[in-house]
Parts: structure tokens; C-alpha cells; sequence
């Protein structure tokens, strides 16, 4: 394995954890990756990262999409997010991603509508089914797409990969609604911190989804973030 930006060869995923005295640097890191938990040996510097103050002070590290980077021996040596499909040169291009809520700007109410209510997933094809009028009226806060992706409209429909996996952030063990903490308050009101593996159905309920081409074929998604919470969202 070496540095690469080409999809085709790359992995990406989320990082799940980090442990120190294992492996052939005495650091390692976790990331999931398609479905399934993958351990690399890390550099001092990719272990350090889970103390990075970029995603707050308790950082959510496990919703971002990271492309690992490794040199000539395998050793993983930092992460490059590519979680945002609006970033020039950015390695992930297609991509949807859409919010009927959002973290300190629009709390969710009893009002407040589920992507079940927006689109519909049948086999390998998502179709949008009520977005003109939910976006003209404000309730979907948040909407972008690029690389391959159709503008998004009602009707609009695009294909899932065959073997797509679908992931959940599921808010729903929280003691309180989410607030800037550090990690031993977030630890103590059982803030979630990494994906799990979703089903497809796991879509209807959520409130925040986003859908990526990761592997080099532009023309299917074969990743999902479905991410679940409950009202207000956040203090």
C-alpha cells in the first residue's frame, strides 16, 4: 500500500477506535471500512489524531469519511478527510447529502420530517418523492450534491451499488440533547461516537442522510449515512 487519491485503489471509511502497544509501531487504528472492521499499524501521528480539537472538543470523529493513507510498508501515516462533496479536488465527487435539522441552527420538533417522507429506497434505486415542496417550505435545512448526481427534485432518482452498505449514527442512547463537551461528559451522557452498521430501511427514520460514490464508479453510491436523533437535537 502507498499514498493514493484514486478511488479505484483507496479505501474509505470511519475510524471506530485507536489502541497503543499492539502491532509493528506500537500504535494502531480502526477504521470501518464496507462493512467490516478493519485494524491498521498507524504512525504516532495518525494515533494522535484522535486528541484533534477539529470536530470539537469532543470530536465525532466516527461520522467523518476518511481516506487512510499508508507508505511502502503498510504503516498508516495520517488520514485525509473527504467527507465534504463541495471541496475542490476533493476525491469523493458524487454524492447527496441532505438535513431537515441541524446542530446549534434547527432543532428538531414534532414537525420536523423523516427522509422516509422525502424519498424512497426500492432495491438499488433511491427516487425522491416530496422534495420540491419540503425545500421550498424550509423543511429540508440542508442539501448538496455533486460529481455525477442529478440536480435533486422530485422524481429524480439515482442507483446503489449492489453491494452498498449502509451506516447508522443512532443518537437515541444520549441522556441529553448534544452539546460542545469534552470526551468524558460526552462518555457520560453516552454521546454516540462511530458508526454502526445500518440496514437500508434504517433511511426512513433518520433526519440527516448522505449518500457517496467511493470506489471510482460514478455512476452508482455504494455508501450511506443515515443518522437517527430525537427532539430538540441539541441544547
Amino acid at each position: 500500500m502507498a499514498e493514493t487519491n484514486d478511488l479505484s485503489r483507496a479505501m474509505i471509511g470511519f475510524i471506530s477506535g485507536f489502541y497503543e502497544g499492539g502491532g509493528r509501531t506500537g500504535y494502531q487504528a480502526e477504521m470501518l471500512i464496507r462493512g467490516e472492521e478493519r485494524v491498521f499499524d498507524a504512525s504516532k501521528e495518525a494515533y494522535d489524531y484522535r486528541y484533534t480539537t477539529e470536530f470539537f472538543p469532543y470530536p465525532c470523529l466516527g461520522e467523518v469519511l476518511f481516506m487512510p493513507q499508508f507508505d511502502r510498508y503498510g504503516v498508516l501515516t495520517h488520514f485525509v478527510s473527504v467527507n465534504d462533496i463541495t471541496v475542490p479536488d476533493n476525491p469523493v465527487k458524487t454524492g447527496l447529502v441532505m438535513g431537515t435539522y441541524a446542530m446549534f441552527q434547527k432543532k428538531i420538533t414534532e414537525d420536523t420530517p423523516r427522509f422516509g417522507q422525502i424519498l424512497k429506497i426500492e432495491g438499488d434505486t433511491v427516487t425522491l418523492t416530496d422534495y420540491d415542496r419540503r425545500k421550498a417550505n424550509g423543511d429540508i435545512f440542508a442539501s448538496v450534491y455533486g460529481g455525477a448526481m442529478p440536480a435533486p427534485r422530485d422524481g429524480m432518482s439515482f442507483k446503489l451499488a449492489r453491494d452498498t452498505v449502509f451506516h447508522l449514527w443512532d443518537w437515541g442512547t444520549a441522556l441529553t440533547p448534544f452539546h460542545k463537551c469534552t470526551r468524558e461528559e460526552a462518555e457520560a451522557n453516552r454521546f454516540v461516537t462511530r458508526f454502526s452498521i445500518g440496514k437500508p430501511e434504517d433511511y426512513a427514520k433518520c433526519y440527516w442522510i448522505g449518500f457517496y460514490s467511493t470506489r471510482g464508479d460514478e455512476s452508482v453510491c455504494d455508501l450511506v449515512k443515515c443518522f437517527w436523533n430525537k427532539a430538540p437535537g441539541w441544547e
